[in-house]
């Protein structure tokens, strides 16, 4: 059974995916605000996990963040405009 990513591990991932390559773990710790031992512990898991690779995300890596990716966006504002009506 596949088990989901923590938030530490998606937020680390997430900062590597939208930084298109490796980043140092100075400048993770920075960019997310987690400690030193957070980043490296974290980094490490998602390196034995095969989602890390010198702190760039492998392809396994961005297979496991498509279920938290927003599929499909829904335009509300015909929605807001009826409530809206229906106040007046």
């Amino acid at each position: 059974m596949e088990q989901g990513l923590t938030k530490q591990q998606f937020d680390i991932l997430e900062l590597l995916v939208t930084a298109n390559g490796a980043l140092p773990e100075t400048e993770i710790q920075e960019k997310t605000g987690y400690s030193y031992e957070i980043v490296d512990r974290t980094i490490k898991k998602l390196q034995k996990l095969g989602y890390v690779e010198n702190t760039a995300v492998t392809g396994m890596g961005r297979r496991a963040m498509e279920p938290y990716r927003v599929k499909r966006t829904i335009f509300t504002w015909p929605v807001l405009a009826a409530g809206l009506y229906r106040l007046h």
